[in-house]
């Protein structure tokens, strides 16, 4: 079964599952680089793949983010620029 899944920034992870000074930006940055915690770049920010309750996905057992589908905003220019965007 598939579930759902939202983005939430960063600072927000962090602000939710770490105390002050616990974990850095860069630690969880990382961690979405190398595969250990689900996320994306998207615009410049950084995300966090969370479910309805902000925990952490595990995006190799349970979900699949399918990258096949172009992204579509409705502007053509950021369209056309989304489009040349290296998955």
């Amino acid at each position: 079964m598939r579930g759902s899944f939202k983005r939430i920034s960063i600072t927000t992870y962090l602000n939710e599952h770490f105390g002050p000074g616990d974990r850095s930006r860069p630690t969880v940055i990382n961690d979405i680089r190398k595969g250990r915690l689900p996320g994306e770049l998207l615009g410049g920010k950084w995300y966090v793949f969370v479910d309805d309750d902000n925990i952490p996905i595990n995006s190799t057992t349970h979900y699949t983010v399918s990258t096949a589908a172009p992204i579509l905003t409705g502007n053509k220019i950021a369209d056309a620029i989304l489009s040349r965007r290296k998955p």
